[in-house]
């Protein structure tokens, strides 16, 4: 059976953690981004022998070079931009130093790593899956510049969407509202939030096994309230 490859950043904690249990549980091999080392540590040896551990931080060029030398290396056939900041403060207590982490990794991050690997993605038929938020869709109280850099991140995709279909370059964008995560869990509504392993089996179900259909754009909101 010929080998399966998935890259996901991001991949050791939250949603980005789940996804990576599930396409292991679907044998697939992990290429597997985490800003630390020790990151997966807790991933079972047997496990673990399907992972191929990418670290580093995605603001550094050096982390995208990284990325790109496993992409070229493995080809793996689904991308899932998973890694985000967030960052919930007033405008006006938020440093430009947050400002330009947020933007850097949420959005030019992702549009770097694509630019550095855009001729080897061409008539691949790769999947890039964007994990953005239901605040790029909308705005929301305390999350200005989370949720600009989450609209920049629409706009890119959705502008060059044809040109990249034309390439055989699919394309998958999520919108999820909250999930439990460490992140949300002081939240009142903690125990209502979706689970990121639901969630990340809704993900896979919707980039496997599929000839002639494909998702474009994807809202997923929590059933309680």
């Amino acid at each position: 059976m010929k080998n399966k490859y998935v890259l996901i950043t991001g991949a050791s904690s939250g949603l980005g953690y789940s996804l990576l249990k599930k396409f292991l549980k679907e044998n697939y091999t992990i290429l597997a981004h985490s800003r630390n080392k020790n990151s997966l540590a807790d991933i079972s040896k047997k496990e673990f022998k399907n992972i191929i551990n990418i670290t580093g931080d995605l603001s550094k060029r050096s982390t995208l070079t990284k990325l790109k030398l496993n992409y070229i290396k493995y080809k793996p056939s689904i991308i899932i931009n998973n890694a985000g900041v967030y960052i919930s403060e007033d405008f006006s207590n938020i440093s430009e130093f947050q400002m330009e982490r947020i933007f850097e990794v949420n959005f030019f991050a992702i549009i770097r790593f694509l630019k550095m690997i855009f001729l080897k993605l061409k008539n691949s038929n790769c999947l890039i899956i964007n994990i953005n938020s239901i605040s790029g869709l909308t705005g929301s109280h305390k999350e200005s510049i989370y949720s600009a850099s989450k609209h920049a991140l629409k706009g890119f995709f959705e502008s060059a969407q044809q040109e990249f279909l034309s390439k055989k370059i699919n394309l998958l964008n999520i919108y999820p509202g909250a999930m439990k995560s460490k992140i949300t869990k002081k939240r009142k509504t903690y125990t209502n939030l979706m689970s990121t392993s639901e969630v990340a089996d809704i993900i896979f179900g919707m980039c496997t096994n599929y000839k002639s259909v494909r998702f474009g754009q994807v809202t997923l909101l929590r059933k309680k309230y």
